[in-house]
């Protein structure tokens, strides 16, 4: 057993570890998804300890294997039964993930190694999917790494970056914040070179109380990049410069797609993320056959992600699945693209409904938020809506149309026949309600 004391002491890990049976240290933290890892790090939660999974993933080819101090003795039995595996205790393993990370990214910058950073109020999963479909048609994907899902958080960076191969020449990592002072957190761990906001808008106003603090906690991601590299390429939207910056060369750019047309995103709000992806990656890569490939590919590029802002048919209706997350700014973007469809392709408004659920941590102003939502559907004269999750009621309130409210999207689905007589719906909500549930098979 290895007892890690001091941050600097994470090297031992490679050093103690020696020659492996696999070539690399590939991490996990999720004792059910061990395929192709041998590396398993005991995260303790509120709910739970890490360390009382490892028993389960003993069998499973795991080389090495970190837990807390205060779980020595639960783990002892183990370490004594199993002395092939290389177990190591240290006081937290949350601060030793991140520490970690950060140790291997520097390693893996100095070997040539680009980090692309990136955070918003809003698009920024999507842009990031842009980005990586960028680079995987100009250098090729096996050469990007990027956050899978949306792993943004405190552990989802580090696991990212600990997944890293020496192959990889960049990294695309999501990061996400709803306190102060974790974009700056993250950025210390993913040490970015280049950075771009998708979006500024009302996003957990909860724990930031106004747009503008929302706006100063994005731009500390620029701050970070501009004071540890002054030749970072840093780009944003002019009209979410909402406080004043000091660098002079950020790149503010206004949407100006002139000749770059791609038929394959309809979505306006997409359509913005689509080109800040490109003029940001058009300024970060070297060659003029790169610049080249890069503006030859902006027609392929695709929404993947089928939660946000999708079409799909089931049962000869239409649904539009923006159901991943919410929050007043996305909530008026989508609901935008989707009457101005419905509006334009001439659609009885007695066939179409609007299942909205749940906008989470929008603060003190929660009812005014829910209000204009429903000033926005009430102008549009929309008939018809589903209200799912605990703020229905103030959903209820403010329509003007007809309307059912439900706690749950189980009670809804439960009433199936509901849906039968539309043949356009529209789905947004916050991810806690899971409104995607009711168009899975």
């Amino acid at each position: 057993m290895l007892k890690v004391n001091h941050l600097y002491e994470t090297n031992l890990i490679i050093k103690k570890f020696g020659k492996s049976k696999r070539s690399r240290l590939t991490l996990t933290t999720n004792s059910r998804n061990t395929d192709g890892c041998n590396f398993f790090i005991a995260l303790n939660g509120e709910r739970f300890k890490g360390s009382s999974f490892i028993k389960g993933i003993l069998e499973k080819k795991i080389d090495v294997i970190v837990f807390n101090d205060e779980d020595l003795e639960n783990v002892r039995p183990f370490i004594e039964k199993y002395p092939d595996i290389l177990f190591i205790t240290c006081d937290n393993t949350v601060v030793f993930l991140q520490e970690l990370s950060k140790k291997l990214i520097s390693k893996w910058k100095k070997n040539g190694g680009t980090v692309l950073a990136l955070t918003g109020s809003n698009g920024k999963t999507t842009t990031k999917e842009y980005l990586f479909q960028f680079l995987g048609f100009v250098l090729d994907k096996k050469y990007i790494h990027v956050t899978s899902g949306n792993l943004n958080n405190h552990l989802g960076v580090p696991i990212t970056i600990l997944n890293l191969k020496d192959t990889h020449k960049f990294v695309i990592l999501e990061l996400g914040s709803n306190h102060p002072g974790e974009i700056k957190f993250l950025a210390n761990i993913a040490q970015p070179d280049h950075a771009l906001i998708s979006s500024i808008g009302k996003s957990h106003l909860e724990f930031f109380d106004s747009v503008e603090n929302v706006n100063k906690e994005k731009v500390s991601l620029f701050d970070y990049c501009k004071n540890s590299n002054p030749k970072s390429i840093i780009t944003m939207y002019s009209k979410y410069n909402l406080i004043n910056s000091n660098f002079d060369d950020i790149e503010l750019i206004d949407y100006t797609p002139l000749n770059l047309k791609n038929i394959n995103i309809q979505e306006a709000y997409n359509k913005e993320n689509l080109f800040l992806s490109y003029k940001f990656l058009s300024r970060v890569l070297k060659t003029s056959s790169q610049k080249k490939r890069l503006k030859k590919y902006y027609p392929k590029i695709r929404n993947t992600n089928s939660m946000r802002s999708h079409w799909l048919i089931k049962n000869n209706c239409n649904y539009y699945v923006d159901a991943y997350n919410a929050n007043p700014s996305s909530m008026e973007h989508s609901l935008n693209f989707f009457i101005e469809h419905i509006k334009k392709n001439s659609i009885n408004l007695d066939k179409v409904l609007f299942i909205l659920g749940d906008m989470n941590e929008i603060g003190t102003q929660k009812e005014q938020y829910y209000l204009t939502v429903c000033k926005q559907l009430n102008d549009s004269q929309i008939k018809k809506a589903v209200f799912v999750g605990k703020d229905f009621e103030l959903y209820k309130k403010h329509f003007s149309g007809t309307s059912k409210c439900f706690l749950t999207v189980d009670e809804l689905i439960v009433e199936n026949t509901l849906l039968a007589e539309f043949n356009y719906i529209f789905l947004k909500a916050s991810r806690s309600v899971q409104l995607e549930n009711i168009i899975k098979e």
